[in-house]
């Protein structure tokens, strides 16, 4: 059985800022494992993935990217066009039930990339 693909969530940000913006995204994570989304979260993610799928679906790079993607995976590339039903399919609790099972909160990495210190001359 294949892992799934792992989750990140990218801040830019300041230094002094990193730490108190990774702990609201896992306190965020958190909530949404305790209550889930809201419908219209649901919904709003939805509309936005149909629209942006709706667009992509007209450029060569959407499908050179999916077909490299399930080459990679070991996918069958006929399940390229069915992206919309999937995101169809999508609801409360299925993405309830998601959270609370593929994001653990004991078992996350935290990588922050520091800029580098300026050398005194």
């Amino acid at each position: 059985m294949r892992c799934p693909s792992p989750t990140v969530a990218r801040i830019n940000a300041l230094t002094s800022q990193a730490q108190s913006l990774t702990a609201e995204v896992l306190k965020e994570v958190e909530r949404l494992q305790k209550e889930g989304p809201s419908a219209a979260d649901v919904q709003a993610v939805k509309e936005q993935e149909k629209n942006s799928l709706q667009d992509a679906l007209l450029q060569n790079g959407y499908w050179l990217n999916s077909l490299q993607t399930v080459h990679l995976l070991g996918r069958d590339p006929r399940r390229i066009p069915l992206r919309l039903e999937r995101t169809e399919s999508l609801s409360q609790q299925n993405i309830h039930d998601a959270l609370k099972k593929y994001f653990p909160l004991q078992r996350h990495t935290i990588v922050s990339l520091m800029p580098e210190a300026q050398s005194t001359k």
